[in-house]
């Protein structure tokens, strides 16, 4: 099957490699293996999760703080 035969496939095809920054190969495998494909997106749908350091809220991706709960009287959340 070509990648250009499905026009899903090719949007996939191009999201992986032009957005994401996949690797061409690994991309056409994700396309061509739907269960491949799902346990790519569940795996970085799980990184871009907030997650807690210190009683502060981070993005794990910036390392940015994104709330401060170390004081639980007086929590600052969202900081900008």
């Amino acid at each position: 099957m070509n990648i250009g035969q499905r026009p899903t496939m090719s949007k996939t095809f191009n999201w992986l490699t032009q957005e994401r920054g996949v690797d061409p190969g690994m991309a056409l495998l994700m396309v061509r293996d739907p269960d491949l494909l799902n346990g790519y997106i569940r795996d970085a749908s799980k990184a871009s999760q907030p997650i807690e350091v210190n009683g502060q809220l981070v993005n794990p991706q910036t390392g940015q703080v994104i709330g401060d709960y170390r004081t639980p009287d007086k929590p600052t959340a969202p900081i900008s």
